[in-house]
């Protein structure tokens, strides 16, 4: 330590008297070297891009919203092909659902069934392969849709985080 003056108001908030302060900083840039340059702050849809490269996400916004499309694997069973809106930085080893009541699968004659899970399979930059299970009345081979069934409905894909 090293004795010298010091010099302050007697009016001043100590910000850190307790562990319901908040302190915020926004627009801030941290940079290397003695000459500062102008923040220009990212446009939203780059912003967000960004993060969807390390979470892809898909949120329902509605009650019959899309997934995937595939065919079905037998009469309960379909693989289905997610694709991605922003190709992630890595392709996603993993997913989590918000609930497997949260989607419903339609068969070729339009009628709906229920579904019991979403199990990973494999993925690439584009999109991700699920399959879906626990369905009853399929076709083999025919052609199958997953929609959304909840406005609560979310599938993360994981994997992709540093």
């Amino acid at each position: 330590w090293v004795a010298a003056e010091c010099y302050g108001i007697n009016s001043g908030v100590n910000i850190l008297d307790n562990v319901a302060n908040n302190f915020f900083l926004t627009e801030l840039k941290v940079e290397v070297g003695s000459v500062a340059t102008a923040f220009v702050p990212d446009d939203y849809g780059v912003l967000l891009a960004k993060c969807q490269r390390y979470l892809p996400a898909i949120n329902s916004t509605g009650t019959a919203d899309p997934l995937g499309t595939g065919h079905a694997n037998g009469a309960t069973a379909a693989f289905l092909v997610v694709p991605f809106l922003v190709a992630p930085r890595v392709p996603p080893t993993g997913i989590t659902i918000s609930a497997a009541s949260h989607f419903e699968c339609y068969q070729i004659n339009g009628a709906p069934t229920s579904l019991t899970g979403l199990i990973f399979r494999n993925s690439g930059y584009a999109g991700c392969m699920v399959y879906a299970t626990g369905m009853t009345g399929l076709t083999n081979g025919q052609g199958t849709e997953v929609l959304f069934n909840s406005t609560s409905g979310q599938i993360l894909f994981t994997g992709s985080e540093l």
